[in-house]
């Protein structure tokens, strides 16, 4: 079952696929369990067959998206 979590101090709430992962989040993540309010949802079926989020299917670019390579100026002290 999905679990949603919510920072007593800031609002900040965050979804996770199972309890077990919210837990470890706040626990390693979030400053212990006791900031954080745990709520359980029903899960769904996108959640049983494991498909991301909208979300999370955008943070990457496409493959055919050329990207330069970052140049950064050197240090007056390191040109050659």
């Amino acid at each position: 079952m999905a679990c949603t979590i919510i920072n007593r101090l800031n609002d900040q709430r965050i979804r996770f696929s199972s309890r077990d992962a919210a837990e470890r989040y706040a626990e390693i993540m979030g400053g212990g369990v006791h900031n954080w309010v745990f709520t359980t949802e029903p899960s769904t079926e996108e959640d049983e067959r494991g498909t991301e989020s909208p979300k999370a299917s955008h943070t990457h670019a496409p493959e055919n998206t050329y990207r330069k390579p970052l140049t950064v100026p050197l240090h007056p002290l390191h040109r050659r």
